[in-house]
C-alpha cells in the first residue's frame, strides 16, 4: 500500500484524545458497516481502527487542541460519530483498496448526485473528499503538519494557474500531479458554482505543463494525460425546457458508457434504475433524519456531528449525499444514526456542547463552510442546524416510474433547488429557515469564488426580509486552514452574539 509518514511527527509532543474504554462494551453491541467496494467490518475492527490503527496512523484527527476542535466531538457517547469519523478515517485504504482491484476513481464536482457514477461501477470524489484523500497519503502527521502539506497543494496550483483561483485548484493539481490515483475527470458544469469549468480546462493549459513533469512534484500515480470528460447543465432558466431534459439525458448516457469502458461493467437500464433506487433509499432516511432533528425540542446531537465538514467530522447529514466513497456503507451508518437520534429525541437528550439555548444558524453556500470547525459554534452560544450545499440534493428523490431512468434522472437534476434562478433559490431557503427554526442565516462564499459571491448578497437580502431573521454575508480564506480561521470565528462570534441579543 502506498503510503509515507511524516518526518518527526511521531516525536510530536501534541497530546492526543483516546476513547474511553467504558463506551467498548456498548459500541460492540451496534450493527456491522456494509461496504460496497470494500468487506463489511464490525464493530470490533472500527473500535480497533479508531483507538489503535487510526491515532498512530492519523494523529491529526486526535489533537487536543483548543484552535481546531472539530477533529474530535465533545459528545463522544454518540456512538454513530465514531462511524462517521471511520467512514472519514478509513477513506484512504478502502479507495487504494478498490482502485487495486479495477474500480476506478471519478474526480467529479461537488453539487451533485452519483448515480451514473456508481451503477457504472466507479468511486465518483467530489473535490473536498480527494483533498482528504491526497492529505492522509502522508501518514503521522500533526494538525499543523497537516494544514501546511493541504496548504502546499493548493499554492502549487495557485502558482500554476492564478492567486484568484477558487480553492478547488489544490485537489485537481492533486490529481494531476500523481499524488493519488484518478482515472477519469468527469464533473457536471455550472452545478453549485461557475469555477469548474474554468479550472478543468485552465490547469491543462499547454505552456503550464512542464511545471507537472518536475520529478520532485510528481506522486506515485502520476500519469501524462488523465481523461477529461465535461457534463453540461443547461443554465440561464432552462431548466423546465425540454430540449434541457433531452440534452442532460444524452449527456448522463455518455457518462455512464465512459465509466463503463473503465471499469468494465456493463450498465443496462435496470441497473441504472436499481442504482436510482438505492440512492432514493439513501436520500429518504437522510431526509427523515433531518427532520427528526429539526423537530426536537433541543438538538439531539452537536454541529460536528450533524453539519460536520469535509475535512474530519463527517456529520451525518453531509454523508447522505457525498456517502464518503460508498453508498452502502453511508446507508449503513445512517440507519444506525437515525435509530440512535430518534431515542435521544424521545428521551429529551439534547447534543454535548450544545447550549441550553442554542443560535441556531443554517449555513448558505458551498465549498466554504461557516468555519472548518463546527465545535467552535458550539462553544460560543450557536449551533448549525443545516445547510443548503448537499441538502439541495438530499431534498430532491428521481421519480422511479416509466422506462427511461435516464430522463428521470436528468429532470431531477435539472430540479435541484440550489440550481433554480436566484429568486426561487431565495424562496426554498425560506421554507429551510423556516422548517429548521433558525435564528439567523450565514452565506459563505470562498476566495476566488465567481458564482456564489455575486448571489449572496440578494439571497440574504431576500432572506432577512422574507423570514424576519438576521442574516451574514461572508466571505473566507478558503482551504483547510485548520488554525487560522481567527477573522472568521471573529466575525461568527460577533453574529452569534448579535442574534442572542
Amino acid at each position: 500500500m502506498t503510503e509515507s509518514v511524516a518526518q518527526g511527527a511521531h516525536k510530536s509532543a501534541n497530546k492526543l484524545f483516546q476513547y474511553p474504554e467504558y463506551l467498548k462494551e456498548r459500541f460492540l453491541k451496534t450493527s456491522d458497516i456494509e461496504f460496497r467496494y470494500s468487506k463489511t467490518v464490525t464493530p470490533e475492527e472500527i473500535w480497533h481502527f479508531m483507538t489503535v490503527d487510526a491515532p498512530r496512523r492519523y494523529p491529526y484527527a486526535y489533537e487536543i487542541n483548543p484552535w481546531f476542535m472539530d477533529q474530535i466531538s465533545a459528545d463522544i457517547g454518540f456512538l454513530t460519530g465514531i462511524k462517521c469519523r471511520y467512514l472519514r478515517l478509513s477513506q484512504k485504504d478502502r479507495f487504494l483498496e478498490a482502485h487495486n482491484n479495477g474500480v476506478p476513481i471519478i474526480f467529479t464536482q461537488g453539487g451533485q448526485t452519483f448515480e451514473p457514477y456508481y451503477a457504472a461501477g466507479g468511486i465518483p470524489l467530489r473535490p473536498g473528499l480527494i483533498a482528504r484523500f491526497a492529505d492522509d497519503m502522508t501518514e503521522g502527521q500533526t494538525l499543523l503538519q497537516t494544514s501546511q502539506d493541504h496548504k502546499e497543494k493548493l499554492e502549487f496550483g495557485n502558482k500554476l494557474l492564478t492567486t484568484e483561483s477558487c480553492p478547488i485548484v489544490g485537489p485537481h493539481i492533486s490529481a494531476q500531479r500523481g499524488l493519488i490515483p484518478v482515472d477519469l475527470i468527469a464533473p457536471y458544469l455550472c452545478l453549485r458554482c461557475s469555477d469548474k469549468q474554468y479550472l478543468v480546462e485552465s490547469y491543462r493549459n499547454t505552456k503550464n505543463v512542464e511545471s507537472y513533469k518536475n520529478p520532485a512534484s510528481r506522486g506515485p500515480f502520476y500519469k501524462d494525460k488523465i481523461p477529461l470528460m465535461l457534463i453540461d447543465y443547461p443554465i440561464d432558466n432552462q431548466n423546465d425546457k425540454e430540449w434541457a431534459t433531452d440534452y442532460l439525458e444524452t449527456m448522463l448516457r455518455n457518462l455512464t458508457a465512459k465509466v463503463s469502458e473503465l471499469s468494465g461493467k456493463e450498465v443496462t437500464d435496470k441497473v441504472l434504475a436499481e442504482e436510482i433506487h438505492y440512492e432514493n433509499k439513501v436520500r429518504k432516511i437522510t431526509q427523515d433524519l433531518v427532520h427528526l432533528w429539526w423537530k426536537a425540542p433541543a438538538p439531539p446531537t452537536n454541529s460536528s456531528d450533524f453539519a460536520g465538514t469535509s475535512n474530519t467530522s463527517a456529520g451525518v447529514f453531509r454523508i447522505g449525499n457525498e456517502f464518503s466513497g460508498d453508498p452502502n456503507g453511508a446507508y449503513s451508518v445512517l440507519k444506525d444514526a437515525y435509530t440512535e437520534i430518534a431515542e435521544r429525541v424521545r428521551t429529551g437528550v439534547k447534543g454535548v456542547g450544545v447550549s441550553d439555548d442554542p443560535v441556531r444558524l443554517y449555513i448558505c453556500g458551498p465549498a466554504a463552510t461557516e468555519t472548518t470547525d463546527p465545535g467552535f459554534i458550539d462553544s460560543i452560544g450557536g449551533v448549525v442546524v443545516g445547510k443548503d450545499d448537499q441538502w439541495s440534493e438530499i431534498c430532491t428523490l428521481v421519480d422511479e416510474g416509466g422506462n427511461n431512468p435516464y430522463r428521470n434522472l436528468a429532470k431531477a437534476i435539472l430540479s435541484f433547488p440550489m440550481e433554480l434562478p436566484t429568486e426561487e433559490r431565495a424562496q426554498w431557503t425560506i421554507e429551510q429557515v423556516k422548517q429548521s427554526r433558525a435564528d439567523g442565516l450565514i452565506f459563505t462564499h470562498t476566495w476566488g469564488c465567481n458564482f456564489q459571491s455575486s448571489v449572496a448578497r440578494m439571497i440574504c437580502d431576500i432572506v432577512r426580509d422574507e423570514a424576519g431573521i438576521p442574516v451574514m454575508d461572508m466571505g473566507t480564506a478558503g482551504g483547510f486552514n485548520a488554525q487560522g480561521e481567527e477573522q472568521s470565528k471573529t466575525r461568527l462570534g460577533a453574529f452569534i452574539e448579535m442574534v442572542n441579543g
